[in-house]
């Protein structure tokens, strides 16, 4: 009898294409070549090069309206987030009716309240990943979405600044997971003709 694999539900807002090969990627290489089953909900996975792409991985797209509706203004911009949410979870309940991930990774917050509720229906542990100090902002101006937060199973974050923010508000485990990069995608900074053919970039935000 052939084992079950483990299945891990991770959800994010971007994955990478050939326009910006750089979205998403700290959440999906991980995922190349793991022993589990990992799904990716995403409002698009149609142009990720297929070397991202393993037979452990699969693809759920789910519809979004942000590129319909006004991003100009709160309102329409908020409405969008609302409608976004539902869909994504009507999908979730649709493809798990019965087989459902052991754990749900959420990156960033577009689509926490998603995540959220979906996670208590089924019963299933959420962990939180933090990219930005922009994140923090979010739940520390709405109270009930550090209420929520605060049930969740543990947050991730990828710098130190993050940690210290975090650990003021948030009585949850706390898991520093630093981004690295993959010699693949970026040159080798000791290659001797590294200047020849690239230009010197910077990787995050000023």
């Amino acid at each position: 009898m052939t084992m079950k694999k483990k299945l891990i539900l991770k959800v994010v807002s971007n994955l990478p294409n050939d326009k910006t090969q750089g979205a998403g990627l700290t959440c999906l290489r991980p995922s190349y070549g793991s022993p589990f089953e990992v799904h990716f909900c995403s409002p698009n996975s149609r142009e990720i090069p297929s070397r991202y792409v393993d037979n452990n991985i699969k693809f759920f797209d789910f519809i979004s309206v942000n590129n319909i509706l006004l991003q100009n203004f709160w309102v329409t911009k908020r409405l969008a987030q609302i409608i976004d949410n539902l869909f994504f979870l009507l999908l979730l309940l649709r493809i798990y009716r019965k087989d459902t991930p052991e754990v749900i990774i959420c990156y960033g917050m577009v689509n926490f309240i998603g995540c959220y509720i979906f996670s208590r229906l089924k019963k299933i542990p959420l962990i939180v990943s933090f990219h930005n100090i922009t994140e923090i902002k979010i739940y520390k101006k709405i109270k009930f979405i550090k209420k929520l937060l605060s049930r969740c199973l543990e947050i991730w974050v990828c710098s130190v600044e993050l940690l210290r923010e975090i650990e003021k508000d948030l009585k949850i485990p706390i898991f520093y997971r630093p981004t690295g990069y993959d010699p693949e995608d970026f040159y080798n900074l000791k290659a001797v003709d590294r200047f020849e053919k690239h230009n010197l970039i910077s990787v995050g935000s000023f």
